[in-house]
């Protein structure tokens, strides 16, 4: 069974693309979780301090629900109640908004859903479009077919052995004949700025924004993505090898 959800929420459009091209790929067997509202930016994180509320809003597929909770609730609550023991891959998306380069990669909602499932063993796929000022709802068509044709690959050739989830990234216009890059993500993605302002009572707030900024030097998944090509990252989950915890211990015995 493929688990679909996003950070958007249930009623975003990029979902609903991405539901549609799972069940056009693998069949009916498509179930959709997904955060109540929008959620982005909320990381892995689990909400362990409050209930949280389950409602299905549709029978379509494996059916459709709402989480008044974040991203990696959705996979918690479809892994561990829902769809216990049946779910074989996630989907992450279509979110709005870019999650190329590691600064967003760690923090986006979308991925952390799909690296969530990779924890839990889950083959997991995020997937994002960037967007501009420029950019229109004119390539839905164009987008639905290259999202197909990404899980084809994956329904044929199986998931790769060396990724334990993958990293999708669309232009902000996507075309039939856009290519596909594989290629490593930026470290740092923006230019990193806080405005400081007053409220109508006179006090200070702070407004988090950053400009994007690519690397010049060398072709990253940032960079390529800004050209109007589609990227592609594989992802680990890595742990330390032997010869790093060995060097640790060494630097820590004794105290």
């Amino acid at each position: 069974m493929i688990l679909v959800t996003n950070d958007d929420g249930y009623s975003a459009k990029g979902i609903s693309i991405l539901q549609k091209a799972a069940m056009n790929i693998f069949g009916g067997d498509v179930a959709v979780v997904a955060p109540e509202s929008p959620r982005s930016a909320s990381g892995m994180s689990l909400t362990f301090h409050k209930p949280l509320r389950l409602e299905k809003v549709s029978d379509t597929g494996k059916g459709v629900y709402k989480l008044s909770g974040t991203p990696a609730d959705c996979v918690f609550i479809a892994y561990t109640h829902l769809f216990k023991g049946e779910i074989s891959m996630i989907l992450s998306g279509i979110n709005e908004g870019m999650n190329a380069g590691i600064e967003t990669i760690y923090s986006s909602g979308t991925v952390s859903a799909a690296m969530y499932g990779a924890i839990l063993g889950i083959p997991s796929i995020a997937f994002s479009k960037h967007r501009t000022i420029k950019g229109d709802e004119s390539d839905t068509d164009a987008l639905l077919h290259k999202t197909e044709k990404i899980l084809e690959v994956i329904k044929k050739k199986h998931f790769p052995r060396y990724a334990h989830l993958i990293n999708v990234n669309f232009p902000d216009i996507v075309k039939e004949n856009t290519k596909v890059r594989a290629l490593v993500p930026q470290h740092k993605v923006f230019l990193n700025r806080v405005y400081v302002k007053k409220d109508p009572r006179g006090k200070r707030y702070y407004w988090l924004f950053g400009d994007i900024i690519a690397e010049k030097k060398r072709e990253t998944d940032v960079s390529s993505l800004l050209k109007g090509n589609i990227t592609i990252t594989p992802l680990q989950i890595s742990k330390p090898n032997r010869q790093n915890l060995n060097s640790m211990d060494k630097l820590f015995r004794g105290i």
